[in-house]
């Protein structure tokens, strides 16, 4: 078989495949998505106006989009949940702003473009008692307190001390100490 053969014969089989896949339904490759937005005039399945709410209502591999707002201290026990913070193109990790304590007892966690605790907070403000994969582009007030893994701390300020953190740092800066590494 020709290289042109054989590339036509692999597209018909992406073609046929994708079709099967699209006429039973398992083309569902994408992960969730749940809007939270303090101002949404209309909620319903994927938009809320509470973080908790939108986190209990979570599947496992739910990526949570959170709009400008400040909300309450959460928990966070699904698995695999992306909470990313964004309110427009330009927008930083002061324009999501979470209430201290965030507690994490799920696993697999990703945190994006976040601000959790408020200036001043003397309290652990991250408390990750299950497996955060991935803390990034985030500003912490208060204290990261670990008593499971932690595995990557990257583009982060820390005002306050990292406690027994299992994992790594890239590119953080952590106005506090690293205590029981």
């Amino acid at each position: 078989m020709t290289r042109r053969g054989m590339n036509a014969y692999l597209f018909g089989v992406w073609v046929v495949t994708t079709l099967i896949f699209s006429a039973f339904g398992l083309c569902a490759l994408s992960a969730p998505v749940i809007y939270v937005d303090p101002n949404a005039s209309d909620t319903g399945e994927s938009t809320f106006r509470s973080l908790q709410q939108a986190l209990e209502a979570a599947e496992d591999g739910t990526t949570i989009i959170i709009r400008s707002g400040v909300y309450g201290a959460v928990t966070i026990d699904g698995n695999g949940l992306t909470l990313h913070g964004h309110s427009g193109p330009d927008a930083g990790p002061e324009e999501v702003q979470i209430a201290a304590p965030v507690r994490v007892t799920g696993s697999g966690i990703r945190l994006e473009n976040l601000t959790i605790g408020t200036p001043g907070w003397e309290e652990p403000a991250l408390l990750v008692e299950g497996v955060v994969d991935e803390v990034n582009n985030c500003v912490i007030h208060g204290q990261v307190r670990c008593s499971n893994h932690l595995h990557l701390l990257s583009n982060t300020v820390v005002h306050g001390d990292v406690d027994n953190m299992r994992g790594s740092v890239e590119y953080c800066w952590v106005h506090g100490g690293f205590l029981s590494l």
